[in-house]
């Protein structure tokens, strides 16, 4: 698979498990994988075989890709309580061939993952939290990229960093905030529908033209220590993502290999002896 990761990774004080599930829906045969929304799903030109693509219609104000919603499909896999799973990933690969606005100019748009609790209902609408990714934009995702996002403590009761609530508002500053009675944590035990979109809480869009390709919407439970590449096995496929997690400061559950909650030259040699088949 061709892609170029980029992880955005949550670390909210807790410890690794060494059990690991994944789900990975690809579209494959361009079935709708219990997704729908303003994309259509097509059987070629993903990551590889199937996708959902938006280009078509509109303009839309945003593109939105989603599960679970009142009498629409649903996958269960990117349902239900995640309270017990410590971590949770969610991921997805992205391709952006263009968005433009009504004059023609390409333009970068926000974009981000929400899930939603239908039991804890605010003056808005139902709780929910969403994490804003990198921007969309043609010259920002050309290629297939993947990103990563990882609930290390899905038990939280305060909203973790770079994750926004709703379903309430602050009267003062009219900002977007979770219900008096719903936190983090209520939102992770009731997931009632998941949105890849750019409807960012809070803010209002002009519409646009969007031709953009969804791939590989993954959900992984637990942290498999050593399978840095995330593929459910641990071999020297882990070992070029490994080198460049290192390098590049970021940390990810999986090379975490003293678990220790950082990522340094200390985590090389447990890398070594995962590999050789070591404890």
């Amino acid at each position: 698979m061709k892609t170029i990761a980029t992880l955005l990774l949550l670390m909210i004080g807790s410890s690794c498990s060494i059990a690991s599930a994944q789900f990975i829906e690809g579209f494959d045969g361009g079935s709708n994988g219990g997704f729908t929304g303003n994309f259509v799903f097509e059987a070629t030109a993903g990551n590889p075989d199937g996708n959902a693509h938006i280009n078509v219609g509109g303009p839309f104000f945003f593109p939105s890709l989603r599960t679970g919603g009142i009498d629409e499909p649903a996958n269960s896999n990117f349902l239900g309580d995640f309270s017990g799973s410590n971590p949770v990933t969610f991921g997805f690969d992205i391709r952006v061939d263009s968005i433009q606005s009504f004059g023609g100019n390409e333009i970068n748009r926000p974009f981000g993952i929400m899930l939603i609790d239908r039991d804890i209902q605010g003056p808005n609408g139902p709780s929910g939290v969403f994490f804003e990714t990198p921007f969309l934009g043609a010259s920002i995702q050309d290629d297939w990229t993947n990103y990563m996002v990882t609930i290390d403590d899905p038990n939280s009761t305060s909203l973790p960093s770079g994750w926004i609530g709703f379903g309430d508002e602050d009267p003062a500053t009219f900002e977007p905030t979770l219900p008096a009675n719903a936190t983090f944590a209520s939102v992770l035990a009731s997931v009632d529908e998941m949105r890849l979109t750019g409807a960012v809480p809070g803010f209002f869009f002009n519409s646009a033209f969007f031709d953009v390709r969804i791939d590989n919407i993954s959900i992984a439970t637990g942290c498999l220590i050593g399978d840095v590449n995330m593929d459910g096995s641990i071999n020297l496929l882990d070992v070029a993502p490994f080198v460049d997690l290192i390098a590049s400061g970021m940390f990810q559950c999986e090379a975490d290999t003293n678990q220790d909650r950082l990522l340094n030259l200390l985590d090389v040699a447990g890398f070594v002896e995962i590999l050789a088949g070591g404890p």
